[in-house]
């Protein structure tokens, strides 16, 4: 589902610009003084709350769900997908699930819909962009805004004919990745031909335990980049050319043997660029895209550009593929080593006609256990069987020549099996085989096909859940239970129905965890399933076990804050009964208007919730429900008005940060940052009062539209309501997170610091706690010893790297810094003073 508004027709006349976009993005051509500029489709991060996209789910189309399956689960997977894409530190792009809706949605402002509908045999969901406005950015780098995406799952989930019976089951991994591929298709990613989880789910090489791959991670920060991103990463360009002529839609794939592999396609002039690639070694790789298959309307299923002439492009698919730099196989092939922040251009692909590809579109199967097959591929290097099994399009005969790109795993044998498409490969591992995924090429009657991620090698065999036991051994309000099995470690994921629990004790055989359960509703049955960070769970060797919860109350909810203002943060005060609320509980509106910016839970009835309201948002009434483990919690009146208020109003805008780090963990007795809407520079200190938790704060500075105040030394730690009157008008009251008192440095003489709130007077004070930073260089104390008056005094030698002359010192425990004090740094030789 990838409809748009409109395309922009180009007059022939143009010039076309070479895009600086060559991931898989949904490309238009808009005309930018006189030039045809390639823009990608997606979210303007300016339009939204807190860089964040509301995701709802309208359940009016589902129909059936797989046997033993319910809608708790169902939504909590969803969640699980959704939140799958904010693990991208170098995206600025995150979502939000914002809770279920009914009949036909409505959002003010950008967002994506999750629903049900019928779909095509054997489908089991579509999504992408369904409406964009009008090209908007930088001159030389537009986009056109998404104004709303949506993601159609089939109405039947029952198990999908040949796929087996959890194909469709919400816990399972094909639901969980079809989930997360179909949410990036609604950012404005297309497929790849990596088998990351935007490939097609013929050569999908992700699992639910690592859904995301290098080439997922480069596109989606590609297209929303955090500051630096461009720096951490290297880029690669060229051209692809055919007898001197453009090849367009080539899949040109950076793939290094230790597993990684980054893409991009060629744009209509044969020009690429493959951004976003880690350091590490590549062979660079160009290969047609392969026919369409069932169910696709182009090949790989990519929808192509708008040309010049306002006129759907066409891939170019009649070349043979080829390695950088003119070699038909890996072995021949020029390695391209890449720096973090190198752009490496001229790579140049001359390419030689061939038919279309007749191999291509290999899956592969691994069988750990005796649940059948398990896709991708997965291989124990300590023991069990030791081959995969491939099927594909053209890969029907035992005389394929299969080769293993990188690593030390090497190909012992190839047979076919009888009367079947089913190609049997047999591997044996050198001394150190390594982990991760590893490439396959295959060779066949003049073609060649290479499948990034063919199979992927494991130390150990996937985890097991033997039995589920009720678990004394911990105090606690909380269900906790012994799961016993093997390979099992602290650093397993056990999910109920796909919200994890938390691991409180492990064996050091990996026979047991002692783990504590997710809040859920009385008698609820949930799906448990191991995951460890090698990327197998426990579904690998059986179908899950479940756990049933115990007989209790249903949990209600009321709103102590019955009112918010569009346009401006605030806080919200819940209070539960028979509730158990966490700090991981989850305030959903269902409105698309409303971001839920951090949650603290001051008891298992009472939670304070920091909110953003969009200034789009409607005068409404709504019911806020709370999501706690695989509880919901909801009033059933509408408990909360959203309001719009008198230009004056004064409003707050943003989090409330540090001074110190711009962190929104604010040490007390420090000054803190909060943007208030009517504030000028002209604005008299005296005409703006703030109080933190009901006690007075100094404001020490105003610039238009942010005022700076001092925090109460005497606040503890955790959530403080903040309220501020600006020129007499009361904002909204909002929420600040006060963190424990930063050091104060008293003086520096001679390589010491004294200070005082580093720690209760006279307490030790371990060394690794705290650094000493001198023009941005951290040095590790020597020695910490108590002193005089509650102080502490902090011995270190001075970094030969920091240079003579005036410098900023600050002193940080457990990452909370002091404020800076100026020394004079006389020479290495000599002593530093103040």
């Amino acid at each position: 589902m990838r409809r748009y508004t409109r395309y922009l027709a180009l007059p022939l006349a143009l010039l076309v610009a070479n895009a600086a976009h060559g991931y898989y993005y949904f490309i238009h051509y808009v005309v930018r003084d006189g030039v045809a500029i390639a823009a990608p489709s997606k979210f303007d991060l300016k339009a939204l709350v807190n860089n964040t996209v509301p995701v709802v789910v309208n359940l009016d189309g589902l129909q059936r769900l797989t046997t033993g399956d319910n809608t708790i689960a169902l939504l909590n997977q969803l969640r699980r997908a959704i939140n799958t894409w904010n693990t991208v530190p170098s995206s600025e792009l995150r979502l939000a699930y914002d809770g279920v809706v009914s009949g036909e949605f409505h959002s003010p402002g950008p967002s994506i819909e999750i629903t049900f509908g019928d779909l095509p045999p054997g489908l089991l969901a579509l999504g992408g962009p369904t409406a964009v406005s009008e090209p908007t950015g930088d001159v030389k780098d537009p986009f056109l805004p998404i104004t709303q995406s949506i993601v159609i799952l089939n109405k039947d989930l029952t198990p999908r004919p040949g796929f087996g019976d959890s194909s469709s089951a919400s816990y399972g991994e094909p639901f969980f990745l079809t989930a997360v591929h179909e949410i990036g298709h609604t950012l404005g990613l297309q497929h790849t031909l990596t088998s990351s989880v935007m490939s097609t789910e013929i050569t999908r090489a992700a699992t639910k335990a690592q859904p995301l791959a290098a080439d997922d991670i480069a596109g989606i920060s590609g297209l929303y980049p955090r500051a630096g991103f461009a720096e951490s990463v290297g880029s690669i360009s060229g051209r692809v050319t055919v007898g001197g002529s453009p090849v367009a839609l080539a899949s040109i794939v950076a793939l290094s043997p230790d597993g990684t592999s980054v893409s991009a396609l060629s744009q209509f002039d044969g020009t690429y660029t493959i951004h976003g690639l880690p350091s590490a070694s590549y062979y660079l790789y160009v290969h047609p895209l392969p026919p369409a298959v069932q169910g696709e309307s182009s090949p790989a299923n990519i929808i192509a550009p708008r040309n010049v002439d306002g006129e759907a492009g066409t891939a170019f698919t009649n070349f043979a593929p080829r390695f950088y730099p003119a070699a038909t196989h890996f072995w021949d092939a020029e390695p391209i080593f890449m720096t973090a922040g190198e752009k490496r251009e001229g790579f140049n692909l001359e390419v030689a006609a061939h038919s279309a590809p007749k191999l291509y579109g290999v899956t592969t199967y691994s069988f750990p256990g005796n649940n059948g097959a398990v896709k991708p591929g997965t291989l124990s290097t300590s023991g069990g069987r030791n081959f995969v099994v491939a099927v594909g399009y053209g890969l029907s005969s035992s005389a394929a020549s299969i080769s293993v790109v990188g690593g030390s795993a090497a190909i012992a044998g190839v047979k076919q099996y009888a009367n079947s498409a089913y190609t049997q490969i047999d591997f044996n591992y050198g001394p150190i085989p390594g982990e991760g995924p590893r490439h396959l090429m295959f060779e066949q009657g003049g073609e060649s096909y290479l499948l990034p991620s063919a199979f992927r090698l494991t130390k150990d065999a996937p985890p097991e859940i033997k039995a589920i036991q009720p678990d004394d051994s911990l105090v606690s309000d909380v269900a906790v239970f012994r799961i016993s099995g093997a390979r099992l470690s602290s650093s397993t994921v056990v999910l109920f129905d796909g919200v994890a629990g938390i691991v409180r004790s492990a064996s050091e055989d990996g026979s047991w965890i002692v783990v504590e359960t997710p809040s859920a509703p009385a008698l609820y049955r949930a799906t448990v399933v191991a995951m460890n960070p090698d990327g197998q769970s426990s579904l690998y060797l059986g179908p899950p076990l479940y756990l049933t919860y115990p007989d209790r109350p249903t949990g209600t909810v009321s709103v102590n804050t019955p009112t918010l203002i569009e346009g401006s943060e605030g806080m919200l005060e819940i209070i539960g009964t028979d509730t158990a609320f966490t700090d991981d509980s989850v305030v959903v509106f269902g409105s698309g208007t409303i971001v839920t910016r951090r949650v603290w839970a001051v008891s298992p009835t009472k939670l304070l919730a920091s909110v953003t309201v969009s200034p789009l948002a409607p005068d409404s009434l709504l019911s806020p429900r709370v999501l706690s483990g695989l509880s919901e919690a909801g009033s059933e009146v509408n408990s909360l008005q959203i309001v719009r208020a008198p230009a004056e109003q004064a409003r707050i805008a943003g989090a409330i940060t540090s001074v110190l780090n711009g962190s929104e963990n604010v040490p007390a007795g420090s000054r803190a940052v909060i943007h208030v809407s009517n504030v000028l520079d002209t604005t008299a200190l005296d005409q703006i009062q703030i109080t933190v938790n009901s006690i007075p704060a100094t404001v020490v500075a105003v610039a238009t539209g942010e005022v700076t105040y001092l925090v109460p030394l005497e606040l503890g730690p955790g959530p403080a309501v903040v309220n501020v009157v600006s020129i007499g008008s009361p904002a909204p009251r909002v929420i600040m997170s006060v963190d424990l008192p930063a050091p104060l440095i008293q003086s520096v003489e001679s390589n010491k610091v004294t200070v005082t709130r580093l720690a209760e007077p006279g307490a030790d004070v371990a060394v690794g706690r705290v650094s000493v930073s001198i023009a941005g260089v951290s040095h590790k104390p020597e020695l910490i010893k108590p002193g005089a008056d509650g102080t502490h005094i902090i011995e270190f030698v001075v970094d030969k790297s920091v240079p003579a002359g005036k410098q900023a010192l600050t002193v940080s425990i457990d990452g909370r810094p002091s404020e800076a004090v100026t020394i004079d740094v006389k020479s290495q030789d000599d002593p530093i003073t103040e």
